[in-house]
């Protein structure tokens, strides 16, 4: 009976470590998968904020003159 206990016990310690190795194996993939889709986004986030930079450039260049000039003359034309 003590050996049956002991191989039954050696068993499940070896269950135990097949299980933990499985799930460090499907840790390390997602962990994987996270990391390159933060790569991916950081990637895109950057491309975009360019945009963003050229509109903000764009934005500031333009002035209350641009429009205000305009406006008056075509009402001046109209009437």
């Amino acid at each position: 009976m003590v050996g049956m206990a002991i191989n039954n016990n050696n068993k499940a310690k070896e269950k135990v470590k097949n299980n933990l190795a499985h799930r460090k194996k499907a840790a390390r993939g997602v962990l994987r998968a996270c990391i390159a889709e933060t790569v991916d986004y950081r990637r895109e986030h950057g491309a975009e904020d360019m945009k963003a930079e050229g509109v903000r450039q764009l934005l500031t260049s333009i002035t209350a003159e641009d429009f205000s000039s305009h406006s008056k003359e075509v009402a001046r034309n109209i009437i």
